[in-house]
């Protein structure tokens, strides 16, 4: 795996996680596009399947969260121009993605026997 491009998208995914939790969804989406654009050009070079079922993985946790962020962007910014209906969605049952917990720049270490949680 390119050492550089894993800690570039290693750092990018922890930057996303940040803007994320405090709220800075723009931000926060655009983090994590750069992040998983970086970790996909990663795992090209890996030969670990091991490494590349973790990093896998992490891009599809980001992937979701991603999805999600920019649909309740959307869908807050609709709903504040009056389109979309009743901005009352007391009753609306919602099944998100949490916010990733943590980013380990140790992932490109991962060996059989490690456990990492990125």
């Amino acid at each position: 795996m390119s050492h550089e491009i894993l800690q570039t998208g290693l750092q990018l995914a922890k930057q996303a996680v940040e803007a994320d939790t405090s709220k800075q969804y723009t931000l926060a989406s655009q983090l994590y596009e750069q992040a998983i654009l970086n970790l996909k050009l990663a795992i090209v070079s890996e030969k670990d399947p091991s490494r590349n079922a973790l990093v896998k993985t992490k891009i599809e946790e980001y992937t979701n969260r991603n999805k999600f962020i920019k649909n309740l962007a959307s869908s807050s910014s609709s709903t504040s121009t009056g389109v979309g209906g009743n901005s009352n969605n007391s009753n609306a049952i919602f099944n998100f993605p949490s916010i990733p917990s943590s980013v380990s720049p140790s992932v490109a270490n991962v060996t059989y026997h490690q456990q990492i949680l990125i």
